[in-house]
């Protein structure tokens, strides 16, 4: 939470004691009218407390001027917050969608170097054997190098 934030909530803590008080001073104010057996519309009584109220108003209206003010600037920031949220989410998501783009790309590459590999291998039997049936065809006949090639071409 922020300064502001933590500042709302002594102020709110002040405005409930101020309130106690508040309530213990009138409360106080009716027992002493009733001990003495006066009463509490008397001119003065009423002056001391419309002073005590006005005090208390302006301080009231001080806090929650404050309080309206921090709500203002608290509420800028969430607003600042939400839109850089909302920013970084779609950064997020674009950054995933690409991600797995890629991974698909990489993955169909690989399928198809391996396809690749195995035609050239293919290949270089075929043209291995072609070659060995070749070179029996233009070697002269010899036992060992004859048994030796049928041999290969049997195990291939």
């Amino acid at each position: 939470f922020t300064g502001a934030h933590k500042r709302a909530g002594q102020r709110a803590r002040q405005e409930l004691r101020h309130e106690r008080e508040r309530q213990k001073f009138f409360h106080k104010t009716f027992q002493k009218f009733a001990e003495q057996g006066r009463s509490a519309t008397s001119f003065e009584d009423l002056l001391a407390q419309f002073s005590e109220l006005a005090s208390e108003l302006t301080r009231a209206v001080s806090a929650s001027q404050q309080l309206h003010d921090d709500n203002q600037e608290l509420t800028a920031h969430y607003e600042r917050l939400k839109v850089e949220h909302l920013r970084l989410r779609t950064k997020y998501v674009d950054a995933r969608k690409q991600a797995v783009e890629e991974a698909e790309t990489r993955i169909s590459l690989e399928h198809h170097h391996d396809d690749q590999l195995k035609r050239w291998r293919r290949q270089l039997e075929l043209k291995a054997r072609e070659f060995d049936e070749l070179q029996l065809q233009l070697a002269p006949p010899n036992d060992a190098n004859l048994v030796q090639a049928k041999v290969r071409l049997e195990l291939e």
